[in-house]
């Protein structure tokens, strides 16, 4: 663990309509793409070879992800960011369709 870096752009707090707050941290969508992604590739492929179990290695890289990113996490490309832009949480009809919510940034 070199010299390990925030990624973090901001924190937000997320009320639902239905009373629900959610904590999340802002990170990129490219960040996501080429550090996060690859990592869990790595941690399936570590722990697939190991009967599904953690190895010294794949926790290693999910303690790097979790500095580097926090532990609950959306993009600058996601549903979320639009609705702190709007107002509105806009999901497929199947996942609840378009629902208002507040989005403070901390």
């Amino acid at each position: 663990m070199n010299n390990i870096t925030s990624h973090i752009l901001g924190k937000y707090k997320f009320t639902y309509q239905c009373g629900t707050v959610q904590i999340l941290d802002l990170i990129s969508h490219e960040d996501f793409e080429k550090i996060i992604k690859p990592a869990k590739d790595k941690i399936y492929m570590l722990e697939f070879t190991n009967k599904w179990k953690p190895t010294g290695q794949s926790k290693e890289i999910k303690k790097e992800l979790k500095l580097m990113f926090g532990e609950n996490y959306f993009t600058d490309c996601s549903p979320l960011f639009e609705a702190y832009k709007t107002g509105f949480l806009t999901l497929p009809k199947c996942q609840g369709g378009i629902k208002p919510c507040n989005v403070v940034k901390l």
